[in-house]
């Protein structure tokens, strides 16, 4: 029998599914403008953990070239608060944030789940 998801887990998972769902329907600038703030944080939150991996690397080898520069990008993207220009620059910056979370859900959310932090 496998362990139920971590509460931070869920709420992660719960946000990509509601994204999934809002790209496949129309939307508004404001429901989407909502997700992506709330993606924004939750990619904020994985983050370390990846940053931590990243540390542990060589620096200057090809992996931690890859890492860093993949977390640079989610960096970024988490950053980016302006407001969308238009629904078609919301939809894409929900689906770039919904991807980035993804990415560091499946590498790094076990390390990150606050209940696990050591004492």
């Amino acid at each position: 029998m496998s362990a139920a998801p971590a509460p931070a887990t869920e709420a992660i998972q719960t946000a990509l599914a509601r994204a999934a769902d809002l790209g496949r329907a129309a939307g508004t600038i404001e429901q989407l403008q909502a997700l992506a703030d709330e993606l924004r944080d939750h990619v904020r939150v994985l983050l370390p953990a990846a940053q931590a991996h990243a540390d542990g690397l060589w620096k200057g080898g090809r992996d931690w070239y890859l890492l860093v520069s993949r977390i640079g990008t989610a960096r970024r993207a988490a950053e980016s608060e302006a407001a969308p220009a238009g629904l078609l620059e919301a939809h894409v910056r929900v689906r770039l944030l919904a991807t980035d979370c993804r990415w560091l859900l499946s590498e790094y959310g076990s390390a990150s789940a606050p209940e696990r932090a050591e004492p």
